[in-house]
């Protein structure tokens, strides 16, 4: 067994130098008293408050009179037996300067080690305001979980206010266990400086579900890293370094429903890398380099709701792909600028596809099949690619659910009504193109249209007959185009939702007051020479904002 004399003096000697760093806290805020706007007598009388527990918690375990088995031979094998339900640490406050710690009496030891590491956390962040972990491995990983959990004991105390009351706070909190690592459900690893991480780290958090490394200076992952986490559901892996995934390298998260790759350097995508992501429902690999993924990578992910492809350099949609992704709703392709062709069948088998997003992907071809099976399409973004004489009569005939189509910034300077069967179609942008005109059965049957963008064209003449099926349109923007007159009798007239109406930026030097008839509760954006409230001499009584802007026109050369 151990002396008792031996026992004794690691008991003081822990005391002593828990004693010393609180002694040296206080001493430092007792010089920068004045500077700090600090009570000295409240220092002074905390020291002796902190000093009493101190003292009270050696004497209590002198008092039991433990007797440390034989086989505790070593410095911290004894003080572990000793303070295995009675364990009084000191933490500082890791975000003030100008204040006292935190006596925290916990009812388990902790290692020295760790307690060591958590105190170079707090340092850290105090020094730079993050956590740096650097290389994370179990000690660490154990640090920085026990100091998230002691993290709202801590005293945060105001950095000016209330200086004189301050010390009033309670001197102890008292820990009746930590959790146990099994038992924790979500781990926030975000913007901790990792550069790497020990393999199987995770293995006892098998209660996990959710997983942020997000922020980090990972570059590669180990193949055995997420062992354990069976019952993962969240991994946010975006902003990071990665430029590889190992085959299966999340083999061990069946449960998984959410992976983001976000921003890191991946450059291919092989058939192994998802295979054991059978409920993966959300999955964004957006803003990498990735130039190749194999045709079956997805085969089994036939879950997947979402999927993000956006800003890759990918050159071709391959519909192989998307075979076996029946459950898919949502999917961007935006600012892949390397895919050049839109060809038949792309998409026919996403046949439960609501959201298609394709911006910024300039193609020089498009199959008039490119959409065929899109039947549950509600939205399509085709804005910013270079859509010039390219959109053929027949081109959305499939899309017949489709609510929304974005067709903004793409040179169009000629457009004929191709949008005919798309009769539940509920907003259409075509802003930003250089349209100059439009036929008088433009929008035609689009009788669920209720907003209609046609701003920065080269719009000079408007039609009643544009809108006179159109009762449910709600917002139309017709700003920043070349209209000089609105004499079309009975204009808005048959617009009764009306909304909104932008007609500011133009030239417009002629209006008559019939262009306004029927108009209610609207709200009308105008360019303030154009003085609406003389030609609308009853808005306020109708309802009608008018709503004057000076408008600043480019003028092209």
């Amino acid at each position: 067994m151990c002396e008792k004399q031996t026992f004794e003096n690691l008991v003081r000697e822990y005391y002593d130098n828990l004693r010393l760093k609180i002694d040296t806290q206080i001493d430092f805020l007792l010089d920068r008293s004045d500077e700090l706007q600090l009570n000295k007598e409240r220092i002074m009388l905390h020291r002796e408050k902190l000093n009493k527990i101190i003292h009270d918690s050696r004497d209590a375990i002198m008092l039991k009179n433990i007797t440390v088995p034989e086989n505790y031979k070593d410095k911290e094998s004894i003080l572990s037996y000793v303070f295995k339900d009675h364990y009084l640490i000191y933490l500082d406050n890791p975000y003030e300067d100008d204040s006292i710690g935190k006596l925290i009496l916990i009812k388990q030891y902790i290692p020295k080690r760790i307690i060591d590491l958590i105190n170079d956390l707090i340092c850290s962040l105090k020094n730079t305001g993050k956590f740096m972990l650097d290389i994370l491995d179990q000690d660490k990983l154990q640090a920085f979980n026990i100091l998230k959990q002691l993290d709202p004991l801590i005293n945060h105390y105001p950095s000016k206010a209330n200086r004189q009351d301050v010390w009033l706070t309670s001197d102890l909190t008292t820990i009746s266990h930590l959790e146990d690592v099994s038992l924790c459900d979500k781990l926030d690893l975000k913007k901790t400086q990792i550069t790497s991480i020990s393999k199987e780290i995770f293995s006892n958090f098998s209660n996990l579900h959710t997983l942020n490394l997000s922020e980090n200076f990972l570059t590669i992952l180990d193949k055995n890293l997420f062992k354990g986490l069976t019952n993962l559901k969240i991994l946010n892996l975006e902003y990071n370094n990665l430029s590889h995934l190992d085959d299966d390298l999340f083999g061990d998260l069946p449960r998984l429903n959410l992976l983001n790759l976000h921003n890191n350097k991946l450059v291919l995508l092989n058939d192994e890398n998802f295979t054991s992501l059978a409920n993966l429902l959300y999955l964004d690999f957006s803003n990498n380099s990735i130039q190749s993924i194999h045709e079956n990578c997805f085969d089994s992910l036939s879950n997947l709701i979402e999927l993000n492809m956006r800003k890759n350099e990918i050159d071709l949609i391959d519909k192989n792909w998307f075979k076996n992704l029946k459950n898919l709703q949502v999917l961007n392709l935006s600012h892949n600028f390397l895919i050049s062709r839109l060809e038949s069948n792309n998409f026919a088998n996403l046949t439960n596809l609501k959201k298609l997003n394709l911006a910024k992907v300039v193609f020089d071809s498009i199959s008039t099949e490119s959409f065929k099976g899109l039947n549950k399409l509600e939205d399509l973004v085709l804005s910013e690619c270079d859509l010039e004489n390219k959109l053929s009569e027949y081109l959305f005939k499939d899309l017949t659910n489709l609510r929304l189509l974005s067709l903004d910034k793409n040179k169009i300077s000629k457009l004929e009504p191709i949008f005919h069967d798309l009769k539940n179609l509920e907003a259409l942008g075509l802003s930003c193109n250089n349209l100059e005109y439009l036929p008088e059965n433009f929008f035609q049957g689009l009788t669920k249209l209720k907003q209609v963008n046609l701003g920065f064209n080269k719009i000079s003449k408007c039609y009643s007959k544009w809108f006179k099926e159109d009762l449910n349109l709600e917002r139309i923007y017709l700003n920043n185009n070349l209209i000089e007159s609105l004499n079309d009798d009975e204009m808005f007239s048959y617009l009764p939702k009306l909304e909104i109406l932008d007609i500011s930026g133009n030239h417009i030097k002629q209006i008559n007051e019939s262009v306004f008839q029927g108009l209610f509760n609207a709200q009308i954006i105008y360019d303030v020479e154009l003085s609406l409230d003389s030609v609308i001499k009853d808005y306020k009584t109708r309802g009608i904002d008018l709503k004057p802007e000076v408008s600043i026109r480019i003028i092209e050369e």
